[in-house]
């Protein structure tokens, strides 16, 4: 996880970062992955307790 610039907004989203990661089927049956991302907010974000990305 890196910090990412931030432009243009409230300074209740700051820091904002960017996030990557690599998936690596090591079975031996072919497949896919569909990874998730759940975020959480400070209370007076006004956003869900859990919000998919």
């Amino acid at each position: 996880m890196r910090p990412y610039a931030n432009i243009g907004t409230s300074s209740i989203y700051e820091p904002t970062y960017e996030i990557s990661f690599i998936i690596t089927n090591t079975g031996k049956m072919s497949g896919s992955e569909v990874p998730q991302l759940y975020l959480t907010f400070p209370a007076e974000a006004q956003e869900p307790p859990k919000l998919l990305r």
